[in-house]
């Protein structure tokens, strides 16, 4: 933890709410979020006419 902390420049506090964040967001436990889990997942970024396409970028194709 602490060098993913030293190395990401966040708190370990922080990576673990980041990772529950991700947990909750995987629920298909693959291993990554999807646009689709995204969407679904965070009502802020499902509401942004840009939504999908910020999703894109930080996220594995998906063909759900």
């Amino acid at each position: 933890m602490a060098e993913l902390a030293q190395e990401t420049s966040f708190t370990p506090q922080e990576l673990k709410r980041i990772y529950k964040r991700f947990i909750g967001l995987d629920t298909h436990k693959r291993g990554y979020v999807s646009v689709s889990d995204l969407l679904a997942g965070v009502p802020e970024i499902e509401n942004n006419p840009l939504g999908e396409r910020i999703c894109k970028v930080f996220t594995v194709t998906d063909n759900d």
